[in-house]
């Protein structure tokens, strides 16, 4: 109950809103939608396991996964008259349609500064998604291969946008937006063994070292 209130409100109010235009506004509309689920999993986790563990991370967790998504959605989200991406990230005269759309130096110019802002919010919500993955104690393997999971997706997603480049991305290139390499040959099987290697031990000590420099761990 507290977790639907919570999500249909939000969207509710964003909704009777329109378009987001601040990065506070964004900022918000990810804890109704994805942080506030985090909260939700992290209230099970103590009443089912009885471990503690910090809400702000998870709710930092939640915001990863959403605003990736956002990202990796622009194109089909501008095409179906759905705006995310905040207004105050983009030029003044820059429209959200010729971010999109335009063939001109200053939209090409928007597009490299919405995406650069863009992966730099995640960037901020990164390191705190990380610390509350290591938080999860060694008994809950599977809670953690459940949060673990998505965020190296997310990241290796996010990798995937920066290297292809904002003219791609924003035109909803599929090899631009999605990870192009086997999910099952690789973070998968990953996931599954790290969490039980070393009963468990060895997750923390990587997740460290991943959380400092994910780049110097790519997956492909």
């Amino acid at each position: 109950h507290y977790v639907i209130e919570n999500m249909t409100t939000g969207m509710a109010q964003f909704l009777e809103r329109g378009d987001i235009q601040t990065v506070e506004q964004l900022d918000t509309y990810c804890y109704y939608v994805a942080g506030s689920i985090g909260e939700f999993l992290t209230r099970l986790v103590k009443k089912k396991d009885g471990s503690i563990l910090d809400e702000s991370g998870a709710v930092a967790l939640g915001k990863v996964l959403q605003l990736t998504n956002i990202l990796k959605n622009a194109r089909e989200d501008h095409l179906e008259g759905r705006i995310y991406l905040p207004a105050e990230l983009r030029p003044k005269e820059v429209s959200h349609q010729y971010l999109m759309d335009g063939e001109g130096t200053d939209a090409e110019s928007a597009r490299d500064k919405m995406l650069a802002d863009m992966l730099g919010l995640v960037k901020k919500e990164f390191s705190p998604a990380i610390s509350y993955i290591v938080s999860i104690p060694e008994c809950l393997s599977g809670y953690r291969a459940f949060c673990l999971l998505p965020t190296i997706m997310a990241y290796e997603t996010l990798r995937t946008m920066k290297n292809a480049g904002s003219k791609r991305v924003f035109a909803g290139d599929r090899d631009a937006i999605k990870i192009t390499y086997g999910l099952d040959a690789t973070i998968l099987p990953f996931v599954r063994e790290i969490v039980h290697l070393n009963d468990g031990k060895q997750v923390n000590a990587w997740l460290e070292e991943y959380g400092a420099d994910p780049d110097r761990k790519p997956f492909n």
